[in-house]
């Protein structure tokens, strides 16, 4: 179940739609039961469904109204606002989330199929500003570089965390989510930015970065990962225990050193230095073997799949 192991899931929620009855109908695979409300439904008015692994969107710009379903809850949850998709008003779904985008109104609207309620901030938006929208499974993030904002919206918390931070996606910036986390990565600011649906917050790091220098960055479902060669510094952000973890140690791509990340690991291979590192998200710490590491003697390295069904 997606709530205990948030990498493992499958669809719980289908949506029948029936205008002549005037009926919204949801079925629950995790209850098992169907719920439905009876709502004035027009086909004319440019209403919209959407549906992903847990949630369905019903958007209803005639009757002024976003209603979501959680297939987790077997619940509706009707929100009554202004709607004008000619406005710009733009919509997403994924997994455990449901996001509603409202320029014109400078709303952001947040749904969770954990919580099964909506979540609204009132913020400037402009995707003529360069906005930039993600969603997954667990979360959403929000980039506004004209706002210098970054909003990020939590499943399992069905709460929003918005931090004012100078943005300049033009100084190579780079934003990165994945199931339970998302990477900002800011040379310009010499900072690195993670975020964590499991507690719904920030984490920061005042550190020089320079993808010139060599820097990479990888992500998982609950795992970020920060190489910097120039610094001699391997950096790891878990999602679970939302902290951040580093190893100094000589980091040197040119003698071989290779880096995985997948789930809940990450694992870097270091043939220069005869090590082998690990990062578990479940604690949030490194665990270093010293070992002789030559994949010329046909060494194999391997790291685990997401078990991701659906």
């Amino acid at each position: 179940m997606s709530e205990i192991n948030p990498t493992f899931y499958l669809s719980r929620v289908a949506l029948v739609v029936q205008p002549g009855q005037n009926q919204l109908r949801a079925f629950s695979a995790e209850k098992g039961a169907w719920v439905s409300q009876e709502v004035v439904i027009n086909i004319d008015e440019d209403d919209r469904y959407l549906v992903d692994t847990n949630v369905a969107l019903v958007v209803q710009p005639g009757q002024n109204f976003l209603r979501a379903f959680s297939g987790i809850l077997a619940t509706w949850a009707n929100l009554e606002v202004p709607v004008n998709n000619r406005e710009g008003d733009h919509y997403a779904v994924r997994g455990n989330v449901a996001l509603a985008v409202q320029p014109w109104r400078d709303r952001i609207h947040g749904f969770s199929a954990f919580s099964g309620v909506w979540s609204t901030i009132n913020v400037e938006v402009n995707n003529n500003e360069g906005d930039i929208e993600l969603v997954e499974q667990n979360l959403a993030l929000i980039v506004q570089p004209m706002r210098d904002r970054l909003c990020a919206f939590s499943a399992f918390t069905g709460t929003w965390e918005v931090v004012s931070a100078p943005i300049d996606s033009n100084r190579g910036e780079t934003y990165l989510i994945d199931t339970n986390i998302a990477l900002v990565v800011q040379p310009g600011q010499n900072h690195i930015r993670a975020y964590s649906a499991a507690t719904g917050t920030w984490s920061h790091l005042n550190v020089s970065v320079d993808p010139r220098h060599g820097d990479a960055y990888r992500i998982g479902a609950n795992v970020a990962l920060i190489m910097q060669p120039f610094q001699n510094k391997i950096r790891a952000f878990s999602a679970i225990t939302g902290s951040w973890s580093t190893l100094d140690v000589a980091v040197n791509p040119s003698e071989g050193d290779q880096f995985f990340v997948s789930g809940n690991v990450a694992m870097v291979i270091q043939p220069g230095q005869d090590k082998i590192h690990a990062f578990s998200a479940m604690n949030g710490q490194w665990a270093s073997l010293a070992a002789s590491v030559d994949a010329r003697d046909k060494d194999v390295y391997l790291i685990g799949k997401d078990a991701v069904l659906g």
